[in-house]
Formats: structure tokens, C-alpha cells, sequence
């Protein structure tokens, strides 16, 4: 019998339904695209010349969904593809954190490495009370 318990983590994190859309208009830092199906806040994947730009869903406008870039979006053009990824801006969270300088994705910019455990922590999550 032919044991698949190793791809078991796998298939239980896979999502068998992804949505795409396709960008119509790029004006200034603001991303027009026909589709996909998301919410505000979700963060979807630009793919550009074998690129994947992480962007941010902040409104919609007749029909069209409107996202703003989380990284350099130079090249981006009619045509390419938007894929929801059916999260909402996170970042990783730890004590040791504290006193750390992190850009707006929360990547170090103190050339100090991140801490091996980190805790997501919705960007838009209301706030713990102590």
C-alpha cells in the first residue's frame, strides 16, 4: 500500500481555490484591477515578469478592486495578474522585537536577523488589553 502521510501538513495548508484578476489601470501608487474577489484588507500577490508583489486591498470603485503596492512596483503593467491570498495584512510579532527598527513588512532594517519564533498578529486586530 503506498503510504501518503508525508504530504498530509502539506494538503492540510494548501488552498484548492485561488482567486485571480487582472490589472487595468496602474495611477500612481494605486493598483485598478478587475477582480479577484476579496476584502479590504486582504493582501494579494502581483505577479510581474516572474515577480511577486505583495499588495494591500484599500477600496473599491465601480466593480474594480483598488490595492496599494508593499514593495517597488516599477514595470507593473495592464494585463498582469492579481492572486488573492486569502489573508489580511499580519506581521510577526515577539517580544524580542522590542527596540528593533523593522520596515513598514516588517523585515529588519537594523541588520540584526528576526528572532526564530515570531507570532502573526493581524495589522488590524483590535487592541489587547493587559
Amino acid at each position: 500500500m503506498l503510504d501518503l502521510s508525508r504530504f498530509q501538513s502539506r494538503l492540510q495548508a494548501a488552498d484548492p481555490l485561488t482567486e485571480f484578476g487582472i490589472v487595468e489601470k496602474v495611477v500612481a501608487s494605486t493598483i485598478e484591477s478587475h477582480g479577484p474577489n476579496v476584502t479590504m484588507g486582504c493582501v494579494c500577490w502581483l505577479e510581474n515578469q516572474g515577480r511577486r508583489i505583495p499588495v494591500e486591498v484599500v477600496g473599491f470603485t465601480d466593480g474594480k478592486v483598488i490595492a496599494m503596492p508593499l514593495g517597488k512596483i516599477d514595470g507593473v503593467r495592464q494585463g498582469d495578474i492579481l492572486q488573492a491570498s486569502g489573508r489580511t495584512a499580519s506581521i510577526g510579532m515577539s517580544e524580542q522585537l522590542q527596540g528593533r527598527i523593522l520596515d513598514g513588512l516588517g523585515r529588519p532594517i537594523d541588520d540584526r536577523p528576526l528572532p526564530l519564533v515570531l507570532h502573526p498578529q493581524d495589522l488590524y486586530a483590535e487592541p489587547a488589553i493587559r
